[in-house]
This record gives C-alpha cells, structure tokens and sequence, in this order.
C-alpha cells in the first residue's frame, strides 16, 4: 500500500510537532531553570555557622538522641560560650530540611542594592560530617514576609528564596542562647518550699494531692500548689543579664525549693521584680533571669491566698431548688418531685430551661474560687443564693459588689459558711441566666 502525499505531509508535521514538544519540557532544555537549594536532614546537622566578614556565630551540637528531642543539646561556641536555644536551632533546621527552590531570578550583578555585596551579606552554612558544609547560601535584604535576596557562592546571581527574614540572620550571639531556665519533669515533682523572710511554707505531693507540712497545719488548695509546681518546673527567660545586674538579691523577697527525680533546684526571687518582670537566680547558674512577673505574684502571694478554695460541695441529685435574690426580686425554681423538670416557684408567669438549671446545679456542687481576697471584710450587698437540699438544710451564697482582683480581673467576692472568696463575674452571670436575669 502507498501512501499518498498528503499522508507523507502530515507523518511529517506530527514528527516535527513530537521533537518540538519534547525539547519544550526537557529540563536539560529549558533554559534558564532555577537553582535549589540541597536538602540538609535537621537530625543529620552538626554545626550551624553565620557569619560576615566581620562576626562569626558559630553553635554546635553537642547531645542527641533521636527520638527524644528533650536529649538534644547545642552550645554556642563563636563568639561566647553559652548553651543555645534548642527551638530556635532546630527552627532554622527545619527552614532547611525539605530543600528551597529559588522563587525568581532577579538580577546579576549589582549586588550591593541587594545587600550581597560580601562585606554586607550573611553566609549561612550547615555541616553534618564533613568539614565541607552540606549547605552553603548566601542571605542579603529582605523581600517579603519570609523571603530574602539570595545567592550562591561564586556566583553573581541574585534570586528571591523562602529563607526567612535577615532580621534572623542579623541576630547578635546573645539572642541565640538558651532561655530555658529551667526544664523539670512536673510528674517526677515531689515536694515544695518556700521561704520569705521568717516564714516558710512547705507541701508535700502524694500522687495528684498536694497536703502542708507538717500535715494538717492549714487547709491548703492543692491545684493552686499544683499550678505553682508546674510554673517552677518550666521557667523560661525573656532576657538574660550578667551576674552583677541588680537584681534584688540582698535580701531576695522570696526563695523556693522544688524537688523532682530526688534532686532539689533552689530558684531565688530578686526584690527588683515589679509587676512587669521578675528576676530571678537559680542554682548552678550565674546569670539573673528576667521571666514572667507571674511567677513573682505566685511566689508572694499570702499564705490565705493557698488555703483551699472550695465554695460549696454538695451532690447534684440532692438538690430540690435554687433561688436568686437580687434587690427586691427573688426568683424561686424547684426540681418537679416526679420527672426531669424545674418548675418557677416564684413569682409566677415565668419559665425556667431545665437544661441550664440541671448544668446550673452541677457547677455549683463543686464550686472553687478564682482567687481569694485579702480581707475578710464583706458587704452582702448583692444579694445571695439560696439552695435547697433535699433533707431541708440551706446552702447559702451571698453575694457581693463587683470589684477588680489584684491582675485587674473582673470579680464578685462571696461568702459561703467556708470564708470569703472570689468568683469570677462571668460565674455570676452564667447564675444570673438560669433565673432570667
């Protein structure tokens, strides 16, 4: 069989068409392909090195255990010689872990208006074993969010990659070191002292209870001895100052003491702190720590501040009703003696949601105080809350004036046969809802 002409010209248009394509999409090709930067393992990192000309900030690792990123430690070594902070390593590692192709080309040459002049740019480079660095990248001005001129070296093109900001790499030596102060583990947590002047307050932990010592002294919170606990045991740094800065040390306003795993770590609260930052020393470390001035507060606080902080405790089926007096209005709702429901005792032509009134209830039975006042002084002013329970007995909540806490907070202090306490304003109004106010 022949084929005719027409046939001969389309074979060759469609062979021609074919090698066109295939040289389109041939990388090898393509002219003008963007580079990427090679893919560095962050576990496989063993030296991390920024530099310029004119300062060398070099951090190595110094312990690691894969699987187990509490094991693994860096340690500035150029131009001090300080722990490094581990999440700020291990974030730039990440930046660097999947590989980052270059966004745009977007000149060659005329590098100083891209601050990669040699004298001006930051060279980044991360080595795993050899002494050659797996990645080298040379970082200029920013350009976006998290992007930054870049370029490779001895080239004079300039790209624009996802590296991050040069606010990152512009970073003295000092920003780099650990701001982990301290790093317990809260489980291993068994004991708790505190020292201020005369005073000494000790706790001891018995599975999730924590009980004074001697046992019985006083009727402590344990979740507010928790709560101290778990701040001790995690305290990290906003700044770092040098052993002479004035803290306030001599005397200190408070000393702790917190033993986990059988060791005891001594944290010692400088009277500089103010209600912005706290400084603080702790054993074993030269260095005064500015930290979060919550830590002051927690540490300070009066010792009625820690007594137990249980309002009312009751069971939530003995309950047979609830009323609300507020001004000259008293609102009165029973359980129905057969079923589920709540009934409006007082005054009438009002409804009550059964739903809130049961979750009402439950809140109640083990209601806690957001803080405790410094006085015992009251003024029911407010009003009270009255619950019925089933045997006849009354449980009553007075109520008073809404007021600020000590953090600025919004509260109502009440007063229950246990003592004074606060409660939140939001509590009291989700009380309110139930009986239409």
């Amino acid at each position: 069989m022949r084929l005719q002409r027409k046939t001969w010209f389309l074979l060759a248009v469609a062979v021609i068409l074919t090698l066109a394509n295939g040289w389109a999409v041939s990388p090898a090709a393509r002219p003008g392909a963007l580079p990427t930067l090679p893919a560095v393992v962050p576990d496989d990192v063993t030296r991390v090195v920024i530099s310029s000309p004119i300062d060398r900030l070099e951090i190595d690792r110094t312990a690691f255990q894969k699987g187990k990123p509490d094991a693994e430690r860096w340690q500035i070594v150029a131009p001090l010689d300080y722990p490094a902070d581990v999440a700020q390593v291990r974030a730039l590692l990440r930046l660097y872990g999947l590989g980052i192709p270059m966004d745009a080309k977007i000149d060659t040459g005329n590098l100083k208006d891209y601050q990669l002049e040699d004298q001006d740019a930051k060279v980044v480079e991360l080595y795993t074993t050899a002494e050659t660095p797996a990645l080298q990248v040379i970082v200029g001005r920013t350009v976006g969010p998290n992007t930054s001129f870049v370029r490779l070296p001895g080239t004079q093109d300039v790209y624009r990659a996802a590296v991050g900001q040069r606010q990152r790499y512009d970073q003295p030596a000092a920003d780099w070191r650990d701001h982990v102060v301290l790093d317990l583990d809260q489980k291993a947590v068994t004991a708790l002292e505190i020292r201020r002047g005369a005073e000494t307050l000790s706790f001891a932990r018995t599975g999730e209870t924590w009980s004074p010592v001697p046992a019985g002294s006083f009727p402590v919170d344990s979740e507010s001895i928790a709560a101290m606990a778990r701040a001790l045991c995690r305290v990290r740094a906003g700044d770092i100052h040098n052993a002479a800065f004035p803290g306030g040390f001599d005397p200190p306003l408070a000393i702790a003491t917190i033993t986990a795993g059988g060791t005891a770590r001594t944290i010692t609260l400088g009277s500089a702190s103010d209600d912005k930052t706290a400084y603080i020393r702790v054993d074993g470390r030269p260095e005064v720590f500015a930290v979060t001035a919550q830590l002051a507060r927690m540490l300070t606080q009066p010792t009625t501040a820690l007594r137990d902080r249980t309002i009312l405790r009751f069971q939530p089926d003995g309950v047979r009703g609830l009323a609300l007096t507020e001004g000259s209005l008293t609102v009165a709702i029973a359980r129905d003696a057969e079923g589920p429901g709540w009934t409006v005792t007082q005054p009438a032509n009002m409804d009550v949601d059964p739903k809130l009134a049961d979750a009402l209830v439950v809140a109640l039975s083990g209601l806690r105080a957001s803080g405790i006042p410094d006085t015992t002084a009251f003024e029911a002013a407010a009003g009270r809350l009255v619950i019925t329970l089933a045997d006849g007995a009354e449980l009553v909540l007075e109520l008073g004036q809404p007021e600020k806490d000590a953090e600025g907070h919004q509260v109502v202090p009440v007063r229950a046969s246990a003592g004074v306490f606060q409660i939140k304003l939001q509590t009291l109004a989700e009380i309110e809802r139930v009986f239409g106010r």
